[in-house]
């Protein structure tokens, strides 16, 4: 044997310890996280196709802290809230699909107080005539490219009369966007020709970290364990900085904030045009953030950093959403209206007031009822609702 092949040998049997040691310390982790913490597999789970769902035919309960309550779950065949329904439209049937992030999966709170089941519920008690069914295909982290991915290769299958895009001005904006955001999901971009396309991604990691979500309780500890250290570590004072969600509120002159806005306009207007192209109706409802609700939490917000406090503007986001929708003839609603009703001026720790959990999360119970109420207010004065009656009464 040769100098140099026994020193191959030696490095090689040196990798092959290297690799064996950190596959037992793998272990030995994987074990002591089922042992000794009560996290269990993700619920949501990556998916190759449509970017993000949950776990396909679950059900079981959760502790959420955020509502403070034990929420009983259930997610349909292709990964959704809500029981399995054929894909067939049964006859007289008319269908609306609401799509959107967390604010419309909505796993804080109970499925029969969501938005989704709430305006199935007032359709099916007004417009008894035919029936009614509102599908939930919410996602956590979904961003609206994302949902048209989603539209385009699911929920078309169900064959919807009504697409309801729900845009969370708490994070969408942001979300859009690689260059303000980097959670893995299903990103769009503008090309050199200014057409949108879909950004490239490696399907194999999209598929080892499904694999993982699914079977390794400690990849998903140590994941939840990351993303609160961040978290923490963002909302100290001394390393604050306006965070990706926030960016909306910014009306500072940068390349990348103007390619964001110009990138969300073009996702917005095709997801619209693709719909409608399918002979469809679209709507675009818009959920504020606690910062346009509540006065209190805009002061708290703002005061985080004063170098950034001249380019901070309440009022933006919408007034750049309103421009988007005019411009482009977009239907549209923005929930701020009616919550704003409710919300009468109070502060967000006043119980009475609230339509957020705790005044800063997601929708709660009243949230969804008056989002549901206002949605089916707009369909019902545009005619939508007799129109579609008149049609399935006629079948």
């Amino acid at each position: 044997m040769t100098w140099f092949e026994g020193s191959t040998r030696r490095i090689a049997l040196r990798l092959l310890l290297s690799l064996g040691t950190v596959l037992v310390l793998l272990i030995i982790l994987e074990i002591g996280t089922r042992v000794f913490t009560d996290i269990q597999p993700s619920l949501r789970i990556r998916d190759v196709a449509i970017g993000q769902k949950y776990r396909s035919n679950w059900t079981g309960e959760i502790d959420v802290t955020e509502s403070r309550n034990r929420i009983p779950l259930r997610f349909h065949r292709d990964g959704f809230r809500g029981e399995n329904r054929p894909y067939e439209k049964p006859p007289g049937t008319c269908r609306i699909a609401i799509i959107g992030d967390s604010q419309i999966a909505a796993i804080p709170t109970p499925e029969e107080e969501t938005v989704v089941h709430q305006l199935e519920r007032v359709l099916q008690e007004n417009h008894s005539e035919i029936t009614w069914e509102v599908f939930n295909f919410g996602v956590s982290a979904a961003s609206t490219g994302q949902e048209s991915v989603l539209y385009r290769k699911l929920v078309t299958k169900y064959d919807p009369d009504i697409v309801i895009c729900a845009y969370y001005i708490g994070n969408d904006f942001s979300d859009n966007c690689s260059r303000l955001d980097s959670n893995p999901r299903i990103y769009m971009r503008l090309n050199d020709r200014g057409e949108l396309e879909v950004e490239p991604y490696l399907a194999a990691r999209k598929k080892l970290s499904v694999w993982l979500n699914t079977h390794s309780r400690f990849y998903v500890w140590q994941k939840h364990k990351f993303k609160h250290v961040t978290r923490n570590v963002a909302d100290m004072g001394t390393f604050y900085e306006v965070r990706a969600g926030n960016l909306v509120f910014m009306n500072k002159d940068s390349e990348d904030l103007n390619y964001a806005w110009k990138l969300n306009e073009a996702i917005i207007d095709a997801f619209r045009n693709e719909v409608v192209g399918d002979g469809r109706q679209f709507l675009l409802v818009f959920i504020p953030t606690t910062e346009q609700l509540h006065e209190d939490t805009w002061d708290a917000f703002f005061a985080r950093d004063e170098s950034a406090q001249e380019f901070l503007e309440r009022s933006y986001p919408n007034r750049r959403l309103s421009e988007i929708v005019a411009r482009n003839e977009i239907d549209h609603l923005f929930l701020q209206d009616v919550l704003d009703k409710h919300i009468a001026g109070r502060p967000h720790d006043v119980p009475e007031a609230q339509v957020l959990y705790r005044g800063i999360g997601h929708l709660n119970p009243t949230g969804h009822l008056l989002s549901a109420r206002m949605i089916y207010d707009y369909l019902l004065e545009n005619d939508t609702i007799s129109r579609l009656v008149a049609h399935y009464e006629s079948q």
